[in-house]
């Protein structure tokens, strides 16, 4: 019999312990922010992929004389700068023919994009042209002959709608890492 009340005791305890209200913290618990990009190598990666489909809507507005897709990949200086291109492409008659390829891509300084709250980054990159012409109205190449082929760039991008749009791009004035 004593141990039937026991365990009576011990399951009305139990039930009490259950019961009582969970004491209320003093400050309310901070979320943990998560990174974006984990790493040097996520980072550049999602940099990379930023600066090419820029380069892709900046071959296309140029082919097809439309800025239609550029506010999607390109900001600032970038944006301006590309849809000036087409206009005065557009008021001359002139159009592209090919496309740019992107290579060589490293990093120059991607710290502000590991944090939870990214800001930009900046790339170098090796901007080939060589499949590119230029051609007027009647179809007739106007490219430079003898000109450079491809131009070592720096590309700034910045952080903008929760992705990465490229603000800036400009022939990198140092030593030339693309040969």
């Amino acid at each position: 019999m004593r141990i039937a009340a026991l365990a009576l005791v011990s399951a009305a305890a139990l039930v009490l312990v259950g019961c009582t209200p969970a004491p209320h913290p003093t400050s309310s618990p901070k979320p943990t922010a998560t990174p974006v990009f984990r790493t040097d190598a996520e980072a550049l990666a999602a940099a990379e992929k930023a600066y090419r489909a820029y380069e892709a809507a900046v071959d296309e507005s140029l082919t097809l004389a439309n800025d239609r897709g550029l506010s999607q990949v390109a900001t600032a200086q970038a944006l301006k700068a590309s849809m000036e291109s087409i206009s005065k492409f557009k008021s001359s008659g002139r159009r592209q023919v090919g496309k740019s390829i992107v290579e060589h891509v490293r990093p120059a300084n991607l710290s502000s994009l590991l944090g939870s709250r990214p800001t930009g980054a900046q790339i170098y990159a090796c901007l080939d042209v060589s499949a590119v012409l230029i051609v007027d109205a009647q179809g007739n190449d106007t490219s430079v002959s003898g000109r450079e082929t491809v131009y070592p760039t720096l590309v700034t991008l910045q952080w903008k709608r929760s992705r990465l749009l490229v603000s800036d791009e400009s022939v990198w004035d140092g030593a030339n890492f693309c040969h």
